[in-house]
């Protein structure tokens, strides 16, 4: 077992598809499926279940799973930890977001941190809400944008954004001759409403 064949495997457990797993790496496909068979005999477990809808991770894959992400963090570590002791920033960031604020808001963000910090790669996951906070819990990524919406007792969270909501009503409606109105009145309403998403 190699840190490699680790690699591989996380990857393709992230991206679902050799294939696709195999242009990021920049690998061809029977070489990312030498090194999962490689890896799964060394072990003596199969990892992996392939099928016409994907591959998914079998019960022994999900038991690992973590610990082979350990395993790439703490290797991503050592790199950085060498890299300081020679004065040089490097290494590697994994940021998951949703959508619409990964194209409004980040790309300022991280235009103004690769302008200090020049030698370290960002990976960018875009996912739900849900998604980006089980990613933080799984160490998928280092950092993940969310709604606080979202109860997260056991992370951290820093509020960087508040959003501000409006309603819309027609004219004649019996709501808009108030100024504010509250969530409770938009439910006596009828209204659904929602955070809205940037």
């Amino acid at each position: 077992m190699n840190l490699l064949q680790i690699e591989i495997f996380v990857k393709v457990v992230d991206i679902g598809n050799f294939t696709k797993a195999g242009e990021i790496l920049a690998m061809t496909q029977s070489g990312i499926s030498h090194n999962i068979a490689s890896l799964e005999s060394e072990l003596g477990i199969k990892l992996l279940n392939r099928g016409r809808n994907g591959i998914s991770l079998t019960d022994s894959g999900e038991r690992i799973i973590n610990n082979m992400r350990n395993i790439l963090s703490e290797a991503e570590s050592i790199k950085q930890e060498a890299a300081s002791i020679l004065g040089i920033q490097n290494g590697k960031i994994n940021i998951g977001s949703f959508s619409s604020f990964a194209s409004k808001v980040l790309p300022t963000i991280i235009s103004r941190f690769k302008g200090e910090f020049k030698g370290i790669e960002i990976n960018f996951y875009e996912g739900s809400y849900d998604q980006i906070t089980r990613w933080v819990e799984e160490g998928k990524v280092d950092i993940g944008f969310t709604s606080l919406s979202n109860p997260m007792d056991h992370l951290e969270a820093i509020t960087i954004v508040r959003d501000r909501l409006v309603a819309i009503v027609p004219i004649h409606h019996q709501l808009a001759i108030n100024e504010q109105i509250k969530a409770e009145d938009l439910a006596r309403g009828g209204f659904y409403y929602a955070p809205a998403r940037m």
